[in-house]
């Protein structure tokens, strides 16, 4: 994919940075003046750092840096009508309507100077903006147009290709330590709840396992409508509890008495390790461009590699004679 641009676009970009760039220069210099009390401490110093040649370097860095890793392709202005321009604006075609004209002119022109780029037969423009009047020149010459720029790759990208957007979110969102130790004491709950499921025959289960090293994170399916979506994840497991329960298997039952011998009740120490694999549900939301995970769903799948665990035996606590 090929990104459009046009010299009127660049120059509201850069305005907007810039005017956001003095709100912070203003910031930064009454900061500068109550930071005395802070003299030559680490505050101060880096309060200091923001001069001149700094804001000359860095105001504009990151669109720089946007413009060498996307190489927009310019559009040009000989091609347009101004004649064009003059009758659309009379008669309030698109993108002009009923609002404030003049600021208006700046998106006809851009919009126009799309529809001379000679595109190859096999290429496809896309407009993306929330701008009805954007929409509706889209709408006009034909030029597939979405709101929002998920709608958009839905449409285009594949299913993996959209994968990969939710699961840069996932990571972002479970860098923060309050979501990791979430994850962890959710993934915790479960196993010990599958521990007592398999051991539910027995008396007592003593839990002291630990779940770490969350890891391979990766988006499996979402929902744009419901706003949720499942990825999957590895963690390591530390297995550790006690199992206490009365050792049938090596008493003797004596029918003619109808009494049980040797019959111990015993503690088993359970210390292993293995490796799990979980599917975790989010809720997320669409800001602007960007998905923002909002709450923790479920734990809907949780699976151990190993299935057995090494034990040793406790001695017992008492016999029945």
């Amino acid at each position: 994919m090929k990104l459009f641009s046009h010299a009127i676009i660049e120059g509201e970009v850069k305005a907007h940075i810039i005017e956001k760039v003095n709100e912070f220069r203003i910031g930064v210099k009454s900061l500068k003046k109550l930071s005395y009390i802070f003299y030559n401490q680490a505050s101060y110093k880096i309060l200091k750092k923001f001069n001149e040649e700094w804001y000359d370097e860095n105001s504009l860095l990151a669109y720089k840096n946007f413009l060498e890793s996307s190489k927009p392709i310019m559009l040009g202005n000989n091609e347009i009508s101004l004649d064009k321009l003059v009758n659309d604006y009379l008669k309030r075609e698109p993108p002009f309507g009923i609002g404030k004209k003049k600021n208006e002119f700046p998106d006809a022109i851009i919009l126009n100077a799309l529809l001379k780029f000679e595109k190859k037969d096999r290429d496809e423009i896309y407009i993306i903006s929330s701008d009805n009047d954007w929409i509706h020149f889209s709408e006009k010459y034909k030029i597939p147009c979405y709101n929002t720029i998920y709608g958009f790759m839905s449409e285009v990208m594949s299913e993996a290709e959209q994968n990969m957007i939710y699961t840069d979110a996932i990571k972002t969102w479970i860098a923060n330590d309050k979501n990791k130790n979430l994850i962890e004491a959710r993934l915790m709950t479960e196993l010990d709840t599958m521990m007592e499921k398999r051991h539910d025959d027995y008396d007592e289960i003593e839990h002291d396992s630990l779940i770490k090293n969350l890891d391979d994170f990766e988006c499996i399916c979402f929902n744009l409508e419901t706003k949720e979506l499942s990825f999957q994840m590895t963690f390591d497991c530390d297995i550790k509890y006690l199992l206490s329960y009365e050792d049938y298997d090596n008493a003797i039952y004596e029918r003619e008495y109808g009494k049980w011998y040797n019959l111990e009740y015993v503690t088993d120490k359970y210390e292993d390790s293995t490796i799990g694999v979980a599917v975790i549900g989010l809720k997320f939301d669409i800001k602007g461009e960007r998905v923002i995970i909002k709450d923790f769903d479920a734990v809907e799948v949780l699976q151990l590699e190993d299935d057995e665990f090494k034990h040793t035996r406790i001695k017992p606590n008492y016999y029945y004679d």
